[in-house]
């Protein structure tokens, strides 16, 4: 068939109205050619790719283009993954421009594609959990196991009646005539080898470390240290005046990352030298280096502001031993009452509400000390009654009243972070802001 046409764009000879034109990229609708000029303009239709014009491709062409469909059918195989693309080019203009085409082809990510990324991140966090929790899995499986093995121990029919003699196997015609089943019994040997195959947690061979540098408070006749670990243990210190440690405080074996530890008893104006002991639930055992320090000298002059607070040890209502000294690092507030003044049971109000607003910002201590004079069943009644939650010291031979000098009660001090007083008030507070203008004046 010769060519009928030629291109509208640059005049190249086409067999057909509408067809793609290398040289200009144009689909038509192309000029007719000699006595075709007057034909009228034809009616677009879309052609099928299984016309004449299909044939004229050449076989190697026709190659490449049928590769390319079974490609885009199988990454548009999934219907749910299916995208529906709108366009006004027919699948024939699309084949033989990909012909032309020398650019890098861009095909989109296929539902299969999708799926299987879907799949790997869902296997990758189901085993990232496991690990996480493997040991109590463990746990569980072991525990599953063990009671399966009892339950097949405690069902286990008599064997008795179908084990076999080196013989021959026994007849019992009663079973046989009820049960027609043979009975089979399995031992729980099975079961416990399985159980003793499965692997046992790593053991903690890691002793606790340290977190920074202790934290040293020293009085004239007492110390408290406290320190951080970075996992949980015990708390013990060893301490003396030389590095043999000869003296070890009272352990705690309640196991924490923050720990403190209260030492009575020494001599001011002494050198002490430390040790910090420490033991995690693996038994691994953390012995820091040595430290020192050095308690401060007695005064006797009065406690008065400016002054360093007297340390002081007594017993609380519960029984514990409370010091001073434990208690830096904190503002204090410290009253001395009687269970028979009545100015000071007027104003513990106003202290308890004070308390109840501080306790919890770790910043504030409030103790009170009640004198020889007490009646302590009447203070713990009172307590109880009033449902106060402060702590209640009992100086029963007056000696803490002495040593500050107590003449008359209600009287409060107000202890600085360093154990130096700051303020002091006889008499009795009126209101909880009187309280709180004093413990916030420095």
């Amino acid at each position: 068939m010769n060519d009928s046409f030629k291109c509208k764009d640059c005049g190249a000879p086409r067999k057909y109205i509408s067809q793609f034109c290398p040289e200009c990229y144009s689909t038509g609708p192309h000029i007719p050619i000699g006595s075709r000029t007057s034909r009228s303009r034809p009616v677009k239709r879309k052609v099928n790719p299984d016309t004449p014009r299909w044939d004229d491709v050449e076989p190697d062409e026709k190659t490449i283009i049928n590769k390319r469909k079974d490609t885009r059918k199988k990454e548009t195989k999934s219907d749910f993954f299916k995208e529906h693309k709108v366009s006004n080019t027919t699948d024939d203009d699309k084949d033989m421009r990909s012909l032309w085409s020398t650019g890098p082809s861009t095909k989109p990510i296929s539902g299969t594609t999708w799926r299987n990324i879907s799949m790997t991140v869902a296997a990758v966090l189901a085993l990232g959990i496991i690990a996480l929790n493997f040991s109590t899995i463990t746990e569980q499986v072991v525990t599953a196991k063990n009671r399966v093995s009892s339950w097949i121990t405690t069902h286990q029919p008599d064997t008795r009646a179908t084990t076999t003699a080196s013989t021959g196997p026994v007849e019992n015609n009663s079973v046989a005539s009820n049960n027609p089943t043979p009975i089979i019994t399995q031992s729980p040997t099975v079961t416990e080898n399985a159980t003793a195959k499965l692997p046992e947690p790593a053991k903690d061979t890691t002793k606790p470390v340290m977190v920074g540098k202790p934290d040293i408070q020293p009085s004239d006749t007492s110390v408290t240290i406290a320190w951080k670990t970075d996992e949980k243990a015990t708390s013990l210190i060893k301490y003396g005046t030389d590095t043999s440690y000869p003296f070890p405080s009272t352990e705690d074996l309640h196991k924490d990352t923050s720990h403190s530890i209260n030492i009575n008893g020494l001599t001011p104006e002494t050198t002490y030298h430390f040790q910090i002991i420490s033991s995690d639930e693996s038994g691994n055992t953390l012995n820091s280096g040595d430290y020192t320090f050095r308690t401060e000298s007695t005064t006797d002059a009065a406690p008065d502001a400016g002054r360093t607070a007297p340390n002081f040890t007594l017993k609380t209502l519960d029984g514990t031993e409370v010091s001073l000294s434990q208690f830096r690092g904190k503002k204090v507030i410290l009253n001395f009452w009687a269970s028979w003044c009545t100015p000071c049971k007027e104003e513990l109000p106003h202290l308890q509400a004070i308390w109840d607003k501080y306790k919890d910002s770790g910043e504030v201590m409030f103790l009170t000390v009640a004198g020889s004079q007490s009646d302590e069943d009447a203070i713990r009644s009172y307590v109880k009654d009033k449902d106060y939650n402060f702590t209640v010291c009992l100086d029963s031979d007056d000696s803490t009243f002495n040593r500050y000098e107590i003449v008359s009660i209600p009287k409060t001090y107000f202890i600085d972070k360093g154990g130096t007083i700051r303020r002091l008030q006889e008499g009795m507070f009126s209101s909880p802001a009187e309280v709180e203008s004093m413990l916030n004046s420095y």
